[in-house]
């Protein structure tokens, strides 16, 4: 149901007594969807579940709004999502390692797209597929990926759990994020103090940034 191949643009699953051991398909499905909405108020996904997501969506273009309200997610789910969103200094080492990937991933793309058009004919024989060169000692894609934080996620709903004064850490790393367009955040009713709040407050409230504490 949620996959590239699909037409769906928005999706609820709300009460469905979704639990942590639902959220890798959640989260399989979610790395290569067109989704631009997904609602999954009301469900059991917990702090491993919202971990799986954060981390699906570190792939993810398409989605620009996600309600995870009511999940029993507390500091660690939280935690995740804060990476999400986080952007670290980029050496020019891992610069460098960035450009690598890319170009072989690149040069992997049109040669299996070469392989495959000749293939229709019979030409070309599986095998030459060994012929694309890696680098010697490439960088580790996921260390690119930790500096990769997500870029389309605007709408981001995580009222009603236990985030409790993480709810800060949060706010901190939007507020510093250079990729984020996150332009709306819910945190309500997660048994944060009035002082937390005033201080997310402070660093989220400004613009056209809509919060819910």
């Amino acid at each position: 149901m949620i996959s590239t191949k699909s037409v769906l643009s928005e999706l609820s699953l709300r009460g469905n007594h979704l639990s942590e051991l639902h959220a890798p398909s959640i989260a399989d499905a979610l790395s290569h969807s067109r989704l631009n909405v997904l609602n999954l108020f009301d469900n059991r996904l917990g702090n491993d579940g919202a971990a799986a997501i954060a981390q699906a969506l570190r792939f993810n273009m398409s989605l620009k709004s996600l309600s995870l309200s009511k999940n029993w997610i507390g500091g660690d789910g939280a935690h995740a999502f804060a990476s999400l969103f986080s952007t670290c200094t980029e050496t020019p080492e891992l610069a460098e390692g960035r450009k690598v990937a890319c170009s072989v991933v690149d040069e992997q793309n049109k040669f299996i797209a070469d392989i495959n058009k000749k293939n229709s004919r019979g030409k070309v024989k599986k095998k030459q597929l060994d012929k694309i060169e890696h680098p010697e000692k490439p960088v580790m894609l996921k260390d690119v990926e930790t500096c990769v934080g997500n870029t389309s996620l605007e709408y981001l709903n995580l009222s009603a759990n236990g985030i409790r004064d993480v709810a800060l850490d949060f706010a901190q790393v939007i507020a510093k994020s250079k990729s984020c367009k996150l332009r709306g955040l819910a945190i309500n009713m997660n048994h944060t103090s009035p002082k937390v709040i005033e201080e997310v407050t402070t660093l989220l409230e400004k613009g056209s940034f809509f919060l819910y504490v």
